[in-house]
């Protein structure tokens, strides 16, 4: 049975991890094999923070709102080899320019608030 949908940052922190590992294995199942620590990866999910569903008796996180951005940061940050991946934060994510992320205005503007 899935859970109501939440944002990903409103899990229990032992949920929290379990839905960064299960969320970074199935991005570089389908984009790439990654460099970046588990800490990296959390930081940028919890920089997107989408919306998602755990079903935990499966080990199973579906994200319902804002796939196509942790896709395109991923991409970006996490998935290529980069000896050393950048530090995002939402005061930068200001300076940046959305089109060199691949994200729409909308979602630019959603990362940045």
């Amino acid at each position: 049975m899935l859970n109501a949908a939440s944002r990903l940052s409103a899990l229990a922190p032992n949920a929290l991890l379990r839905a960064v590992q299960t969320l970074r294995d199935d991005i570089t199942q389908r984009l790439g094999k990654s460099s970046a620590t588990v800490a990296e990866w959390k930081d940028i999910l919890l920089l997107v923070d989408p919306e998602v569903q755990v079903r935990p008796e499966c080990g199973t996180i579906i994200v319902r709102r804002g796939k196509a951005a942790l896709d395109r940061l991923a991409r970006h940050y996490l998935v290529p080899p980069h000896d050393v991946l950048p530090k995002l934060s939402r005061k930068s994510l200001v300076h940046e320019n959305p089109v060199d992320y691949g994200l729409s205005d909308e979602e630019w503007l959603a990362l940045c608030l």
